[in-house]
């Protein structure tokens, strides 16, 4: 509530036409002047500490700083509300750091394998809220990961493609994490916004025709009926079972397992004819041992094991 009292200015003194005492001239011109030190105190507090959606050109201001230092807003309704973005683009170096507060939306080109190493500028922990940074990855090749920081913890094991802190893309395109904490960005939590998860629970259905040329994946195995002696196959991503069935029986098929897995999964690979001198091979340029000369008799299967820490598969059956 205004401290201005205009009503304690008496505004029919002095009275014309009769002898005027001089104690009404000094009661209203202190009124006056207290009232103008009120309406001062009042417009100081307003050009500091008001909203404003232009700047002040009576005191010069040059641009708009409304930073409410995160004050709360009880029961506000909103419309038409739009977030800061930045635009990172391709960054100077390989290994980048996010500022947080440089916008909640933003959008990272990458032109090589990235590692962020830290996002920073997150409202302190001792605040006691929550923030969010929406990132948008654009992927122009399929052999360009990013790596994200330590910080980044909570549910990256269930991001497709990730080993550890890295992602691996499986096509290119625009992809879109939203990162959040409530401890200053001492723990991050990640979610993909775009992509499926490594896992689904639940069944899926498909009604109608479904038709596939080639290999083809369904219900976590990949189907192959066009090798030929020679072949080169890259088994997909999120695959446990891995099926050939060639025309006849025939020598020399060169396998290369997926990249972008979670330890300790297991591929089996069988074939309905024998295959001969088969070499496999990690990807990418991982080692499996061992990896050359095997045979794979008609009806048996062969199994690997991939150990996260060490990036390579092994072949244990």
């Amino acid at each position: 509530m205004s401290s201005i009292n205009p009503n304690n200015i008496d505004g029919t003194y002095p009275i014309a036409g009769q002898d005027n005492d001089s104690q009404g001239f000094r009661d209203n011109f202190t009124n006056i002047k207290n009232n103008l030190g009120f309406a001062e105190l009042e417009l100081n507090d307003l050009q500091t500490y008001a909203l404003l959606k232009a700047p002040l050109g009576s005191v010069a201001q040059t641009t708009v700083n409304n930073d409410l230092n995160y004050t709360q807003l009880i029961h506000p309704q909103l419309i038409g509300t739009v977030e800061a973005f930045s635009n990172i683009g391709v960054p100077s170096t390989s290994t980048p750091t996010i500022n947080w507060a440089s916008g909640n939306y933003q959008s990272i080109t990458l032109s090589q394998a990235t590692t962020i190493q830290a996002i920073s500028n997150w409202p302190t922990a001792s605040l006691n809220v929550y923030a969010k940074l929406r990132l948008q990855v654009i992927v122009p090749n399929t052999s360009y990961t990013l790596t994200f920081p330590s910080a980044v913890s909570l549910n990256i094991s269930d991001i497709q493609g990730a080993v550890g802190q890295t992602i691996n893309f499986p096509t290119t395109g625009v992809y879109l994490f939203e990162l959040g904490s409530s401890d200053g960005g001492v723990t991050i939590t990640i979610a993909d916004l775009v992509n499926n998860y490594q896992t689904m629970a639940g069944n899926i259905s498909i009604s109608g025709t479904f038709t596939t040329s080639g290999a083809r994946v369904e219900a976590g195995y990949q189907y192959n009926n066009v090798a030929t002696t020679g072949s080169s196959v890259t088994v997909n991503q999120n695959v446990n079972q891995v099926i050939f069935d060639p025309a006849s029986t025939f020598n020399s098929l060169y396998i290369t397992l997926p990249a972008g897995n979670v330890d300790a999964q297991t591929i089996n690979i069988s074939s309905t004819k024998l295959i001969s001198n088969i070499v496999v091979y990690g990807n990418p340029g991982t080692a499996v041992t061992p990896n050359a000369n095997i045979t794979l008799a008609a009806g048996t299967a062969m199994k690997f094991f991939f150990h996260a820490s060490e990036s390579e598969w092994y072949k244990i059956g």
